[in-house]
């Protein structure tokens, strides 16, 4: 006799779980059974059994047993459930705690908790539903899977964070951007955390209906990423082709405003998405249209953002070098009185949008690229295994090395860190002698002195050169992504 046996807990506890009510039987839609419909070929169901596990055999006691019966899908989240029944030789039975013995042919059996119960609607043979992740060959396989997903998510939700946070305190990077992408950050390490609970919770079992609000909360942080990466994108776009063209000025009245209006639309509209579509109106999950869909409205409007972001640099950078061979030439020819109807637009401000766009992109790409992918997964399979956890936790991690690590972000953070001396040798800068410091300093006063001072219409031939950065022309580079030389 087996150590462990099979009990009965309680009335509550202990039930008979069907796929469908009295009546309805579940039918096939894109190979997947996910619904129920009339006309149920049968509604009988079989006699629990109390059952007593040996080493080579179970014995029926034949004791009489009464249980309740519950309706629903036992494994919304996978879409697709394993089937047992006659057609392939397995023999079902309800035992006293409310599991379900499947023997497979004579030979060998297994016990499944999460189950239901249902009768085929061609010849009415009675059919047991099993999550896929509850079948014995998948154990192995999850425990790896969560194994790698929980080492992706110790480096990967800090990581957000920090990305965060640092984006947040440092005042260079702390601009309408850089917030937004600071909750672009929390929102998705909210969203990863939230994934990796339900996943632990269940030992890789996926959800059960419990745990549906749990799952709408992660799809909330989801989609509310997708959203901040449209409004980063559209922001790319304002600036390239009003803010630096009309040579607006930073107004933190103005850019708080903003703020607030970037964070409601995107924190309440995936709120009312979540809120109004994930769930059908009989109270069981809803097919994931509800994520899909705007998901891909988020990367179609951002696409079309970026381009026009891009179309709108190229413009600018166009502008940019006409202006200042326009006024090389007028300097040459001595007509230092229309020097002022040619102001070029400010390199510097040029440049950072040039340098948000540079880091937006990959962020796009990277996200949209995982998106697409898990959207044709899902509509062909109707499940997401929980490699889209470990690809998440990649994500992360690659953001943080997108934002924090490369050169000029890393650049500007390690300066403001050892201005206030919160770091050692990896912050230090080399000193540098007289002899290399000089020559450094002869070639800046000039163009900081004509930054400093006024843009002024009648500039002699020396203050201009002084402007321009010396006698030599500005090389041409209409590339987007390729930063201007500032004078």
């Amino acid at each position: 006799k087996l150590p462990t046996q099979p009990e009965y807990v309680s009335r509550d506890a202990s039930i008979i779980r069907k796929c469908c009510p009295p009546g309805e039987s579940l039918v096939s839609e894109h190979s997947k059974h996910v619904s129920c419909q009339k006309d149920a070929p049968s509604s009988y169901l079989p006699q629990p059994i109390v059952a007593q596990f040996y080493r080579d055999c179970i014995e029926d006691l034949e004791e009489e047993l009464r249980l309740d019966v519950r309706y629903g899908n036992p494994c919304p989240s996978e879409g697709g459930m394993v089937s047992f029944g006659a057609h392939t030789n397995d023999t079902l039975y309800v035992i006293q705690n409310g599991s379900l013995l499947v023997i497979y042919d004579g030979k060998d059996y297994d016990v499944y908790d999460t189950y239901c119960l249902d009768y085929d609607r061609t010849d009415g043979v009675l059919l047991g539903y099993v999550c896929p992740s509850e079948v014995r060959v998948m154990v192995d396989l999850v425990k790896g899977q969560l194994f790698l997903l929980t080492i992706c998510l110790i480096v990967a939700i800090p990581a957000l964070l920090v990305t965060a946070l640092l984006y947040i305190i440092v005042p260079k990077l702390h601009d309408l951007h850089g917030r937004a992408l600071a909750m672009n950050c929390v929102n998705f390490a909210i969203a990863l955390l939230l994934e990796c609970f339900f996943q632990y919770r269940n030992r890789g079992k996926r959800m059960l209906m419990d745990d549906m609000v749990l799952e709408n909360y992660a799809e909330y942080f989801i989609l509310a990423t997708f959203f901040w990466l449209l409004v980063n994108c559209g922001n790319n776009c304002f600036h390239a082709w009003y803010y630096v063209p009309r040579g607006k000025k930073a107004n933190t009245l103005e850019d708080n405003q903003r703020f607030a209006l970037y964070a409601a639309f995107a924190q309440l509209i995936p709120l009312w998405i979540i809120l109004s579509y994930s769930m059908t109106p009989a109270g069981t999950p809803a097919i994931k249209h509800y994520l899909f869909i705007p998901i891909g409205v988020t990367l179609g409007l951002g696409s079309l953002c970026l381009l026009v972001t891009l179309l709108g640099l190229t413009r600018l950078k166009n502008c940019y070098y006409t202006c200042h061979q326009i006024r090389q030439r007028l300097v040459q020819s001595g007509q230092y009185e229309e020097l002022c109807k040619y102001v070029p637009v400010c390199g510097r401000k040029v440049n950072k949008v040039i340098y948000m766009n540079k880091y937006t992109v990959p962020l796009f790409v990277v996200m949209g690229t995982i998106w697409t992918v898990m959207a044709v997964t899902y509509y062909a399979t109707y499940d997401l295994p929980i490699f889209y956890d470990i690809l998440f936790g990649f994500q992360g991690i690659l953001m943080f090395v997108i934002f924090v690590c490369m050169p000029r972000p890393y650049e500007t953070i390690r300066q403001w860190l050892n201005e206030r001396r919160y770091c050692a040798w990896m912050c230090r800068v080399d000193p540098v002698d007289d002899g290399e410091e000089a020559p450094m300093k002869r070639q800046m006063i000039a163009p900081m002195m004509a930054r400093a001072a006024p843009r002024a219409c009648f500039l002699d031939a020396a203050q201009y050169s002084a402007y321009m950065g010396g006698p030599e022309r500005l090389k041409l580079n209409n590339n987007p992504f390729k930063y201007l030389e500032e004078f």
